[in-house]
Order: C-alpha cells, then sequence, then structure tokens
C-alpha cells in the first residue's frame, strides 16, 4: 500500500482514496531522482517501491492531458520531466533554502534585525574592551 517518501506527511493509499491524491514513483533519471531524495527530507531505502504523494507538486509541475479534456474525460495526472516536490516539504529544507550555508546566520539576522548592529552595542555598553 502505497505512502508518502516525504519526512512529516502523512498520506497513505487508505487514507487518500477516492480522493484527488496521487502517488508518484521516482523518476528514473539518476539526477532529478537525487533530488526528490533530497526534497524528500529523509532516508529512502527503496527507490523502486517509494511514492511521493501528489500534494507536494505544482499545478505547473503536471502535462496537460488535451485530448482526455476534449472528450470530457477524467484527465490523468503525468508529472512533466524533470518535475520536482516543491511545496509542503519538510521544515528543515525550506530552512536550507533560505539561509544558504555561505551567508553567516548572524548576518541574516543583522539584516532583519534580530540583532542590534555593532554601534548600536558600542554605543549602549559604552564600547568594547581594549586588548
Amino acid at each position: 500500500m502505497p505512502q508518502c517518501a516525504v519526512a512529516n506527511c502523512n498520506n497513505t493509499h487508505r487514507k487518500t482514496k477516492g480522493g484527488s491524491v496521487r502517488y508518484h514513483r521516482f523518476p528514473g533519471d539518476p539526477s532529478t531522482r537525487s533530488k526528490w531524495l533530497k526534497a524528500c527530507g529523509r532516508q529512502v531505502h527503496n527507490c523502486a517501491t517509494a511514492r511521493v504523494c501528489s500534494r507536494h507538486f505544482t499545478d505547473a509541475s503536471y502535462e496537460r492531458d488535451v485530448q482526455h479534456e476534449l472528450l470530457g474525460l477524467p484527465t490523468r495526472c503525468r508529472l512533466k520531466k524533470g518535475a520536482l516536490p516543491e511545496i509542503n516539504l519538510p521544515v528543515n529544507l525550506a530552512q536550507e533554502e533560505v539561509i544558504p550555508s555561505e551567508t553567516s546566520k548572524i548576518a541574516v539576522l543583522l539584516a532583519v534585525g534580530l540583532v542590534p548592529a555593532l554601534q548600536h552595542v558600542e554605543r549602549t555598553c559604552g564600547g568594547l574592551p581594549q586588548e
């Protein structure tokens, strides 16, 4: 029974049966597969059986099924080649994207205003000790 491989996602086939959630196999392309694995936020032991649910893909990630649309048939949910899980991902992955490893966390806090600038500290504390 399929369940979503993304960390903190509780979707299983049993819970979502009859709904609009679909489960997608991991891609065969090694480069795209490694990006999917990183997006999952946890170790996936078997990519052949692992699935990622449709709640992690944007509408732009899917191919249009024009033939079925014109005939009034239910459309198939086929991912575009190279589509990546982009939404509802684990929090720690989202933080990595916001604060790249090259950027100092202090610099980010200064930019946001959560840490006072050094000049402010010198004025309020009487300056820094001289060595």
